[in-house]
């Protein structure tokens, strides 16, 4: 049980060196200046590639794309690719990355891996042959690669991303912004604000090693306990013979402390040899004795629980084989209350999904009246990770043209909800020039879907909708803010013919 509490702080320890490491290389290059390239359209890509190839064709500039890629089968974060670019005859220092005092790749590397195949890799990325350089790999951490800039978008298939430039003062980034815009038609305001993103977690797996620590920490304790317990009548003869109770207790529990030690030197053996290709220095041998540590101080505090129960202990009670109830009580008690606040975290995590059966029999009767409906239950990111992290609008491309195929047909229609917060205004208010007052939903609907629900509209706007757009703004809210809608509309470049509708139904703020 000792080894066990030892070895899965092990993995706890790594797991959480995995989440540091996506971390870093999301941050890389550090000290760099971010620019965010979202909603650009394909056909830009090689005019926004050709501004990027001239910024970092200076000396000691370069820059840095990191997309995510995810696992087929779980939909989890499963590898990390960099793009970079860079003048290979002078790179920046800054390319160069560490990661528990390791080097996992540095400029020289990059410098060659410039210099050679488009295709090649620093690290494992499609083909291990193509890998110019090893990457010093953590276990259950995402896959990192370092690729050629131009090879990442052509694969992504996208241009779209977070682009991070290294080497270049306040006037030159201003210089690649300026470029960028004549490019891509988008502000160089809009492109400094993170408008988009993803976030990652663990999973539950560290929340389940978690609780098996917890979980073998109590029982450890109360088998300590029981055990000082039944050694009060052997106590009481040691005592009767002169001897000390602390070394009593000490001989006793030996084995168990003896057993702490060995886990610790077994957790810090377990921490370096999950970390394969990392070097044996100082960072890491400090990382795993933290580890070792943070694994036998549960142990210890088991032991110096046992150790009270025995040196509390008087000497008449010893001889006799009578214990302390107050001690009893408090112990019992702490376990008690540590059994029950386990539980309701293992019920917590039973009732989410009892809930949610009970939820899906709510929708399945809520949704009896058109079961006839198609409904999309899942998407899966396939191989197309840029839609899923926001960077493509590929699966909007590709859903707009099944729903094509079939929205000539009888009693198809197609409606899309979306609310609007008052921080997303707020963001919105450091990117475009008019941005609505207050917060409100946005329905995207086919041209059908107003007839199936019931929402008033002029018989010719049905027009308007199959060749672009028509807004169904509340009558009131257009009295008081269609200017500014009117503006709003223009400044996202896709201005609809706006129409009133009676202000009770549901388009409205």
């Amino acid at each position: 049980m000792v080894v066990l509490i030892g070895a899965t702080a092990s993995v706890l320890f790594v797991l959480n060196q995995g989440v540091g490491l996506q971390q870093e290389v999301d941050r890389f290059p550090a000290n760099s200046t971010a620019i965010y390239l979202y909603g650009v359209s394909e056909d830009h890509s090689a005019g926004v590639l050709s501004a990027l190839g001239r910024f970092a064709d200076a000396d000691g500039r370069a820059v840095v794309r990191v997309d995510h890629q995810t696992s087929k089968v779980d939909g989890g974060l499963s590898a990390l690719r960099v793009g970079v670019l860079a003048n290979p005859r002078t790179p920046p220092a800054a390319l160069d990355l560490r990661f528990l005092g390791t080097p996992l790749f540095d400029a020289m590397t990059i410098s060659k891996l410039l210099t050679s195949d488009p295709s090649k890799s620093v690290g494992l990325d499609a083909n291990a042959r193509d890998a110019i350089a090893t990457i010093p790999e953590l276990a259950f951490a995402p896959r990192l690669s370092v690729v050629h800039l131009s090879h990442l978008i052509d694969t992504s298939g996208t241009i779209n991303g977070t682009y991070r430039v290294v080497g270049a003062d306040a006037a030159q980034a201003n210089e690649l912004l300026t470029s960028l815009a004549a490019v891509t038609g988008q502000s160089a305001q809009s492109m400094l604000a993170p408008l988009h993103g993803q976030a990652t977690d663990s999973g539950l797996l560290p929340v389940i090693l978690l609780g098996c620590v917890i979980a073998a920490v109590i029982l450890l304790l109360l088998v300590l306990v029981v055990e000082a317990l039944r050694s009060f009548p052997v106590l009481g003869v040691h005592l009767l013979l002169g001897r000390s109770t602390w070394g009593f207790a000490i001989r006793m529990f030996r084995p168990v402390l003896l057993t702490a030690v060995g886990a610790a030197v077994l957790s810090m053996l377990l921490t370096v040899g999950l970390a394969q290709g990392y070097q044996l220095n100082a960072t890491l041998l400090a990382a795993a004795w933290s580890c070792a540590v943070a694994g036998a101080v549960p142990v210890l505090a088991c032991v110096a629980v046992a150790v009270f129960v025995i040196t509390s202990t008087k000497p008449v009670n010893a001889i006799l084989g009578r214990y302390s109830k107050r001690v009893l009580l408090w112990t019992l008690g702490g376990l008690y209350v540590a059994a029950i606040a386990g539980f309701a975290f293992m019920l917590v995590y039973i009732d989410g999904p009892i809930k949610e059966a009970g939820k899906l029999a709510d929708v399945s009767r809520t949704w009896s009246a058109v079961e006839n409906q198609q409904i999309l239950y899942q998407l899966s990111p396939g191989n197309d990770d840029a839609s899923i992290g926001g960077q493509s609008t590929q699966l909007a491309k590709d859903f707009y043209d099944w729903y094509s195929s079939i929205a000539d047909k009888p009693g198809v229609s197609l409606t899309h909800t979306a609310y609007y917060g008052q921080q997303t205004l707020d963001q919105w208010s450091g990117v475009y020039k008019s941005v609505p007052e207050q917060p409100f939903w946005y329905i995207a609907a086919s041209p059908s879907s107003p007839r199936r629900t019931r929402i008033p509209h002029q018989p010719r706007s049905s027009g308007p909708c199959r060749a672009g757009r028509t807004g169904l703004p509340p009558a009131r809210y257009l009295d008081r803010h269609g200017e500014d809608l009117d503006a709003g509309m223009a400044d996202r470049r896709q201005p609809p013919e706006i129409r009133a509708v009676d202000p009770h139904h549901v388009l409205r703020p």
